[in-house]
């Protein structure tokens, strides 16, 4: 009789957790869908277009990496990266594909960096700091772009 219980309360067990990992599934679905289809999965990069065709994006990075670590030009285009150090330490921007190397950003300080012309090919190129104690797999991040 034992033997009986235990088993009924493993099943019991066994199902209420199904159902807990299933409506967590669901409920991160439902959260994609959302995201997806409101546009909000869009809105996290402040790029825009002056009148020259030019991209403008502002990245940030700290003392734990580049925000965003990710982002989308237009291929084909000249563009104007804004680095602001919100560190205490010194960073760096590279992107080797890109022959950029913006040199030491100390804390607090801003560089921009001028593309003339991105290539015309849709692609992911690097970028990475290789500011002393800086690990480039967290300091690191990738630019696509897009026709």
């Amino acid at each position: 009789m034992a033997a009986k219980n235990k088993n009924q309360n493993q099943i019991r067990l066994f199902m209420a957790m199904f159902i807990i990992e299933f409506c967590l599934t669901f409920v991160t679905l439902c959260l994609v869908s959302i995201i997806f289809y409101s546009g909000l999965h869009k809105t996290t990069v402040n790029c825009s277009n002056a009148a020259n065709n030019q991209q403008r994006l502002a990245i940030a990075v700290n003392d734990n990496g580049f925000v965003p670590s990710g982002f989308a030009l237009r291929s084909g285009q000249p563009a104007s990266l804004t680095i602001r150090n919100t560190g205490k330490m010194p960073h760096s921007f590279v992107s080797d594909k890109l022959n950029i190397n913006s040199g030491p950003i100390l804390a607090g300080q801003i560089k921009t960096i001028e593309i003339p012309r991105l290539p015309d090919e849709i692609a992911e190129y690097d970028f990475y700091s290789n500011a002393s104690g800086d690990d480039q797999q967290i300091f690191s991040g990738i630019i696509m772009t897009f026709q």
